[in-house]
C-alpha cells in the first residue's frame, strides 16, 4: 500500500492555514492542497510530515507539534493518506523552497475555488482541536475512500 500525508498548518489564531499550490499529479494541477507527499521506505507518518513540510515551506516543525487527525484509505487502489495538523505555526515566515507556491489562506474555507475538493471539509475540521478520539495516536479512519474528495 503507498501511503501518504498531507499537513494543515496554523497561526496562532487559527485563522489562517498555509496551502501549497500543486504542479503534480495532474488531477491537482493548478489546485491548492495541504502540505505534503510520498512515505518513503522505512519512516514514519509523522517523520514524513516533518520532512515534506521543510522541504516544501522551509519551516522546521518538530514531530510532536503534528497531530494525525484523519486517515483515509482506499484498500481496493492501494493507498492511504495521514493527515496531520500543527498549531501555532509561524506560517507567515514560510516561504516556497520548490516549484509549488505556498501560500496564507483563511482557515474558515472563504475562499475555495481553486482548493482540492476534500479541503472544503478538511481544513475546518482540522481547525478544530477537539474532533478525533482525543488520542494523538488514534485518528479518525475512513475505510474505502474513493469516493473522498471529488
Amino acid at each position: 500500500m503507498t501511503e501518504y500525508v498531507v499537513g494543515f498548518a496554523f497561526d496562532s489564531q487559527v485563522s489562517s492555514v498555509l496551502l501549497i499550490r500543486k504542479t503534480k499529479p495532474e488531477w491537482q494541477a493548478g489546485r491548492w492542497n495541504g502540505v505534503g507527499g510520498k512515505v518513503e521506505p522505512g519512516e514514519s507518518p509523522v517523520d514524513a510530515m516533518v520532512r515534506e513540510f521543510e522541504e516544501e515551506t522551509g519551516l522546521a516543525v518538530p514531530a510532536e507539534e503534528w497531530s494525525e487527525f484523519v486517515e483515509l484509505v482506499d484498500a481496493a487502489c492501494g493507498w492511504n493518506v495521514h493527515f496531520f495538523r500543527a498549531f501555532g505555526v509561524p506560517i507567515c515566515n514560510a516561504w516556497s523552497t520548490t516549484n509549488e507556491v505556498v501560500m496564507e489562506w483563511p482557515a474558515n474555507g472563504a475562499e475555495t475555488m481553486d482548493w482540492i475538493p476534500n479541503l472544503r471539509w478538511l481544513v475546518p475540521l482540522a481547525a478544530q482541536p477537539e474532533v478525533g478520539t482525543g488520542d494523538p495516536a488514534s485518528p479518525l479512519v475512513m475505510q474505502d475512500a474513493s469516493g473522498v474528495g471529488g
